[in-house]
């Protein structure tokens, strides 16, 4: 999905017989809004993973204060992390290049296997 928004397809595209300038706008468009799809179920994700942890800190018999400040710094981070890509994407679609969401993933990764480290040692009478 990272690489949907690269140039080089549509400096291919460009050097194309019977290329017109409004191809290489519907291709930007359509492009775009997939990507933007797939913006909203990562962020869906990320959510949902966050929100587990969360439960599981408020759940816990032992204070995590720790995992919860990091719960809240990620949260913020992706969030401006999020926005940042949207403004690139709406960028992108004026006809600049330079989407990159590797960041966004890596952040949803790193919390998906904080979950995993977390979700075995967890027990609600436990903590």
């Amino acid at each position: 999905m990272l690489r949907i928004l690269e140039s080089d397809d549509f400096q291919y595209l460009r050097t194309q017989k019977g290329y017109t300038p409004a191809m290489g706008r519907r291709l930007r468009n359509e492009r775009a809004d997939a990507f933007v799809g797939y913006l909203k179920m990562l962020q869906v994700d990320f959510n949902r993973v966050a929100t587990a942890l969360e439960l599981m800190v408020a759940q816990s018999s032992h204070d995590r204060p720790e995992l919860a400040s990091a719960l809240v710094h990620r949260r913020l981070t992706f969030a401006c992390g999020m926005l940042e890509v949207r403004v690139r994407i709406a960028l992108f679609r004026a006809g600049f290049h330079g989407v990159d969401a590797a960041a966004l993933i890596r952040m949803f990764d790193g919390l998906r296997c904080e979950l995993c480290e977390v979700m075995p040692a967890y027990s609600p009478a436990m903590g």
